[in-house]
């Protein structure tokens, strides 16, 4: 009788917990759609438990709440070890020159060299991940960037669960990520490179005093067990792509715990 009774209780928490998670993801729909406005068509998702797979919301524009969770860890060889990550993006920076306009200059700003008058640009160093090719600067000479031989890249693991839900990792927009402090414990060791603080530092130099050239790369993640509230359409026990009559898609997860 009392287990009962308590069980029940536990369930409606669960339930009222949901709900409002779930309101609280509309609302960020609302404040934040482009072209349809699917605050107004996700208040009319079913809300389901994410304990068992409701066959009778089959076919229908669905939200669950609970922790986005994944079998398999993720990583970014040969930088990053794989780790309790969802998703990731490694940005890569190089310290280069960098040529700018100087103001009210008057002279051409074509594209290359001999289009562009020396006297109206001027040059820094400076961490960027577009580095300039440095043949096309008016003044070449004593500018001299090398090639960016790393790129910056994004990966998710291929599948993700909430409770008996599976989702597709590669098609769901993710929450917003967060910046991985590197330390030893978590990068790839190598003898070229060294973690301090959110970077990963390869070149020459130093990450305080870098040469021309020199990479830096930080990562932003998303985390597995991250409290979430995702929209998308029943089909199984998967959430897919839900496609809105004038044909946009509604296939994202909102972060509903204390990260949101």
């Amino acid at each position: 009788m009392f287990r009962s009774s308590g069980c029940l209780g536990s369930v409606l928490i669960r339930m009222g917990v949901g709900a409002l998670l779930f309101l609280g993801a509309v609302y960020l729909l609302w404040t934040n759609e482009g072209r349809v406005d699917f605050g107004r068509v996700a208040k009319d998702a079913v809300i389901l438990s994410p304990e068992s797979v409701d066959t009778a919301a089959e076919g229908k524009l669905v939200a669950v709440s609970g922790k986005l969770r994944s079998d398999e860890p993720l990583g970014d060889a040969p930088y990053l070890q794989a780790g309790p990550y969802v998703a990731l993006a490694r940005n890569v920076e190089m310290y280069a020159w960098i040529e700018r306009r100087r103001e009210g200059a008057k002279g051409s700003s074509g594209s290359s060299s001999g289009d562009k008058a020396p006297n109206d640009y001027e040059y820094e160093l400076g961490w960027t991940n577009s580095p300039q090719d440095s043949a096309n600067f008016a003044v070449p000479a004593g500018h001299e960037n090398p090639p960016l031989t790393v790129e910056s890249t994004k990966k998710t693991v291929a599948t993700v669960k909430i409770g008996a839900y599976a989702l597709d990792a590669r098609s769901l927009t993710m929450p917003p990520s967060r910046e991985l402090i590197l330390d030893d414990g978590i990068v790839m060791p190598d003898a070229n490179r060294y973690a301090e603080g959110k970077y990963l530092f390869e070149g020459e130099g130093l990450l305080e005093e870098p040469s021309v050239g020199d990479l830096r790369i930080s990562y932003k993640v998303v985390d597995d067990g991250l409290d979430v509230t995702a929209f998308g359409q029943l089909a199984g026990n998967r959430i897919a792509p839900y496609v809105h009559r004038r044909g946009d898609t509604l296939y994202r997860a909102f972060a509903s715990g204390p990260e949101a």
